[in-house]
């Protein structure tokens, strides 16, 4: 890995470093390593993929897609049951759901026990 060397770094800006390596439990190297990172790659995602794929291509020029006709939606298919007439969807509750006209059976015992 390469390595990089700087200079004439201010007392009290290493004094600072020191403190906060050991504040986070890491060496002054790899404290800087962490800022790094840090200072560039968040530079880095700034910009969105999308923006940065725009702005790399934008020499090229844009491409203008056609924009296709919309149709029509399809028909609603008929199911051969007229709406409001299937027992189950009379009010809204299936059968068997919470109707108090329909009895509710449990394991081992009848509507009335």
């Amino acid at each position: 890995m390469p390595t990089l060397t700087i200079r004439n770094v201010d007392e009290t800006l290493r004094e600072a470093l020191r403190m906060r390596a050991a504040r986070s439990g890491r060496s002054m190297e790899e404290e800087v390593r962490q800022i790094l990172r840090q200072a560039l790659l968040a530079s880095r995602a700034e910009c969105a993929l999308g923006s940065r794929v725009s702005q790399r291509f934008a020499a090229l020029g844009g491409v203008d897609l056609p924009v296709p006709a919309r149709s029509r939606p399809r028909r609603v298919p008929e199911l051969g049951i007229p709406s409001g007439e299937c027992p189950s969807e009379r009010d809204g509750v299936p059968e068997g759901r919470g109707r108090l006209d329909s009895p509710v059976r449990r394991k081992g015992r009848s509507a009335g026990s």
